[in-house]
């Protein structure tokens, strides 16, 4: 018997590590994704301060590999 899918969060995965996103985020995360891409760009050895971001910011910068304080 399958698993019934959870239908109010959206499974995505960043560099190989599972994320668990709510369906009716207030963000979108293609659009999160990209954002922290065009950051780590411009400044790469920079640590970031995300603690007053939703845990989701926090744990897709972690799988992005951005460092965080």
């Amino acid at each position: 018997m399958a698993r019934n899918q959870n239908r109010y969060l959206n499974l995505r995965t960043v560099n190989g590590i599972s994320i668990a996103v709510k369906a009716n985020a207030e963000f979108s995360f293609d659009d999160l994704c990209k954002n922290l891409d065009v950051l780590k760009k411009d400044k790469p050895k920079v640590k970031w301060d995300f603690s007053s971001y939703p845990k989701v910011v926090q744990e897709v910068a972690r799988a992005k590999g951005i460092s965080i304080n």
